[in-house]
């Protein structure tokens, strides 16, 4: 039977396999398609742009000193973008999209989710999709990490 899972992205390199525990990693690629993959994580010390090419990672502000803003890219340009922002420092972690394109949390015409609130910040987590009109941004994580939506 033929593999009815899409092919991997290009970017698979930038995934790491999924590893049974009982045994060797799993041919994930034959056996469970793309969801067996885990996202590549990176670390950001200071603002940045995320660009179409970084969906699928998941940014943490670990080793930052100071707050750590994620401007997400064009919704026009974004369509199927995924991209995963973790709170691993004591300070504030945001994402920006374009100005009224993010749906988070009551609010749908939001601009910016940040994790700020201090003894809470760390282990704050949100994943944003993108459809090509809006960012949807879905907060997750700590459950005392309560992000602020604007």
């Amino acid at each position: 039977m033929a593999n009815p899972m899409p092919p991997l992205p290009s970017e698979a390199q930038d995934f790491m396999p999924l590893h049974n525990a009982k045994g060797p990693a799993l041919n994930a690629k034959d056996q469970m398609g793309p969801i067996a993959y885990l996202h590549k994580i990176v670390a950001k010390v200071a603002s940045f742009t995320a660009l179409v090419t970084d969906s699928g990672k998941i940014f943490t502000n670990l080793g930052a000193t100071g707050t750590v803003t994620v401007t997400l890219p064009a919704v026009a340009d974004s369509t199927g973008v995924v991209i995963g922002l973790f709170a691993a420092a004591a300070y504030a972690f945001a994402a920006t999209a374009p100005s009224g394109t993010l749906i988070a949390d009551g609010n749908a015409a939001a601009t910016t989710l940040t994790f700020g609130t201090a003894s809470h910040i760390i282990g704050g987590m949100a994943w944003f999709y993108c459809d090509g009109t809006k960012w949807y941004g879905f907060a997750a994580g700590n459950l005392s990490a309560i992000p602020t939506i604007t």
